[in-house]
């Protein structure tokens, strides 16, 4: 019996659980180890509101301003169908031309390697020879990421700041926060819908000898892009084009209007020029204890992969030391 009882013992000693039971301090230490590396990991490890899902499809949109769907279809997306219909890994594809816009969607295998389609749908569009007036195609990859961080609003009270000196503040928060590593991008919504008015005198345009349609055929003339033709150097294609928009108030008042006696009279010279906002409640900001503030909202973006609360609490840091920085009240 003892000798039965002696073989289960040394059975027990001998096997697998054995092993970490008679060398329990190499238990604990293993069990220690592995608790460490998941504690490691789950705060190492990025972290996302909405992670970032890949469906496999990828869009191709193209601007022609002012072009009819009949040739958007003929002279972009039949010509980009054609291209793209010859890459490997595309299952189907669906396009839509509508007036002064082409539109093309197209799933992908799903064993296909993303990445690598994504490259050579790119390659076979930058191929593609389009009419000069027409934009640069933009290839992108749908997604269901997230990329939005937080909003940040910059207010105050519309009797002491305007709408014009909250874009101001914004605009500087906006290039120091997209220095952050991490920061896609940070979008300003609110200020951007206005419209320019140019008044001038009835008796200042008589005395010049001028008609408001003279002067807005001039403000007209210089406010457009203008192509001047495509030219081919070896196997390159490339499109020449005028560029003379507006991009500030300076630009319309320095337009030349007529000379007298000499001198260039400048719009500005004659007119005033005034900024007008598409209703002030669209930028309105109240509460319960507080109103009529003007606002601008700042959006801000991260990369995709970036740890959301990482970038947040950078953001945030960078945002205090900005309003001490500039002294922003």
């Amino acid at each position: 019996m003892d000798h039965t009882i002696d073989k289960a013992l040394e059975k027990l000693r001998s096997g697998f659980y054995a092993f970490w039971v008679m060398r329990y301090r190499v238990t604990y230490l293993m069990m220690f180890s592995i608790i460490v590396i998941g504690l490691v990991s789950a705060i190492s490890i990025p972290k996302e509101s909405s992670p970032d899902i890949k469906f496999g499809i990828i869009s191709v949109s193209t601007i022609n301003t002012g072009v009819s769907p009949q040739e958007i279809d003929t002279l972009i997306t039949e010509k980009l169908e054609r291209e793209i219909n010859d890459i490997d890994g595309i299952d189907t594809y669906t396009s839509q031309s509508r007036n002064g816009m082409s539109s093309i969607t197209i799933t992908l295998d799903t064993d296909a390697d993303k990445r690598v389609l994504l490259a050579d749908i790119e390659d076979a569009v930058d191929s593609v020879r389009l009419p000069s007036e027409a934009e640069d195609p933009v290839v992108r990859e749908i997604s269901s990421e997230a990329a939005r961080v937080f909003d940040l609003l910059v207010y105050g009270d519309q009797t002491a700041f305007s709408v014009d000196t909250l874009k101001e503040k914004a605009t500087t928060i906006q290039s120091e926060l997209e220095s952050i590593s991490g920061i896609s991008s940070v979008d300003i919504i609110g200020g951007n819908n206005y419209e320019v008015s140019v008044r001038i005198q009835k008796d200042t345009l008589d005395a010049l000898g001028l008609s408001l349609d003279t002067v807005a055929s001039r403000v007209n003339a210089f406010n457009k892009n203008q192509s001047i033709g495509s030219y081919t150097l070896g196997d390159l294609n490339y499109d020449y084009r005028f560029s003379s928009e507006f991009l500030s108030f300076d630009d319309i008042a320095a337009i030349p209007i007529i000379q007298k006696e000499g001198n260039i009279i400048h719009l500005g010279d004659i007119a005033t020029i005034q900024k007008s906002y598409e209703g002030d409640t669209v930028y309105r900001l109240g509460g319960y204890d507080f109103s009529g503030q003007n606002y601008i909202r700042l959006v801000v973006n991260k990369q995709s992969g970036q740890n959301v609360f990482s970038i947040a609490n950078d953001v945030k840091t960078s945002v205090s030391e900005i309003f001490e920085r500039y002294e922003f009240q």
